[in-house]
């Protein structure tokens, strides 16, 4: 007889956004282990570690951003059919892109968190360098002031640090 020793659960999609350095990968990472320690299937896509792959031919244009969250959404629904749940850290400035991304998936299945570390707390060292600071600055500042970006309007949680 076939056993594992892990635990059948709902595929869900729990979606981290907020600024850089906010700590959305920290938060998931804690959030992966526990859920593997408990013996749940989860996978962990990390926005900065698809930039360096599938994402590697974008830059930080608005519409590389919306084509990057989009690849993202994605590759979250596939990990989903195959019923894992998914952890997702990725700055998603734009409102219309995360709501594009919601609509792949069913009630209950996309689980939108909001961490709402502020901006001066983001760029404390040894958060970020000061060269990764500046280039976050530039890039989350100013969409970030547009009025079209974050905050999220609606999500399901929100985190501080």
């Amino acid at each position: 007889m076939f056993s594992t020793p892990y635990v059948v659960s709902k595929p869900c999609v729990v979606w981290l956004t907020g600024l850089s350095a906010a700590g959305k990968t920290s938060i998931a990472e804690s959030l992966r282990d526990t859920l593997q320690a408990r013996g749940l299937h989860c996978y962990l896509l990390d926005g900065d570690l698809v930039r360096r792959g599938l994402s590697r031919d974008l830059g930080y244009t608005d519409g590389d951003r919306q084509e990057h969250i989009r690849r993202v959404g994605e590759i979250a629904r596939l990990f989903l059919d195959a019923g894992l749940i998914v952890l997702v850290a990725l700055i998603s400035p734009f409102r219309a892109e995360r709501n594009a991304v919601r609509a792949l998936f069913d009630d209950g299945q996309f689980i939108e968190v909001f961490v709402s570390t502020p901006l001066a707390i983001c760029f404390e060292p040894p958060l970020r360098s000061t060269s990764l600071k500046n280039a976050a600055a530039s890039v989350m500042v100013m969409p970030h002031t547009s009025g079209r970006d974050l905050p999220p309007t609606r999500t399901d949680a929100e985190v501080g640090l």
